[in-house]
């Protein structure tokens, strides 16, 4: 356990990920067959009691965070009030998608977006992780396929940025020939109804970012 957690931290570039996955390991598999030996020691029955618990209360965790919340699939509603708009907007949004592949919780999330039937959809970035090209152009094809599949579209737009785990040129293929707004550059589009201004990635880490008022309209910076 100390040498996986030696070498996540020793990961250059360190990589947040790449040492939480070794950390994972650490506790979950290899913590977890440390207890199993003690617990099957011949002496020290109340160390080996203690031991059978842990391996229980672990492999209870693991459970849990590995084969349940992953899949918790939820909606959420928020409801906010403004004067800039005259009648209700229903603005469905999916930040941080990041998947590495498209399997049946995927699409339905997707699925789950359009039977909210949402007048305007944004999203934030951060939509697939693939840690090798074909990897990625195989799911950008994938999910391309599927959204036009379910034919993915909003009645007052779609609006996308990128995130800081896309590639920085090419994320914009993941919707081609889709009827999405995607700004890979600072860029403000303003319709009859509201203002949205997509910031790059590098304006959306910035502390002394600014964007002007567009009259009475309501205006959505989105990063």
């Amino acid at each position: 356990y100390t040498l996986l957690l030696a070498l996540g931290l020793a990961c250059i570039p360190f990589n947040p990920l790449r040492a939480a996955r070794l950390l994972c390991y650490g506790w979950f598999l290899y913590g977890a067959i440390f207890l199993v030996a003690i617990a099957v020691a011949p002496r020290l029955p109340w160390l080996r009691t203690v031991a059978a618990t842990l391996v229980c209360l672990i492999g209870a965790v693991a459970w849990y965070s590995f084969q349940v919340e992953p899949f918790r699939l939820e909606v959420t509603h928020y409801q906010v009030v403004s004067p800039r708009i005259s009648q209700p907007l229903k603005i469905g949004v999916v930040a941080d998608y990041q998947t590495d592949k498209l399997a049946e919780y995927e699409k339905r999330a997707w699925s789950l977006l359009m039977q909210e039937r949402p007048d305007l959809i944004l999203m934030p970035g951060d939509f697939l992780q693939a840690n090798t090209r074909s990897k990625w152009e195989r799911l950008r094809d994938e999910t391309n396929a599927y959204l036009r599949e379910i034919e993915f579209s909003a009645p007052l737009g779609i609006y996308a940025v990128g995130g800081n785990t896309d590639f920085r040129r090419r994320w914009p293929e993941i919707f081609a020939n889709l009827p999405v707004h995607t700004l890979r550059d600072t860029k403000t589009i303003e319709t009859e109804q509201f203002v949205v201004t997509g910031l790059s990635v590098e304006d959306s880490f910035s502390t002394q970012l600014s964007v002007p008022r567009y009259g009475d309209k309501l205006h959505i910076v989105l990063g």
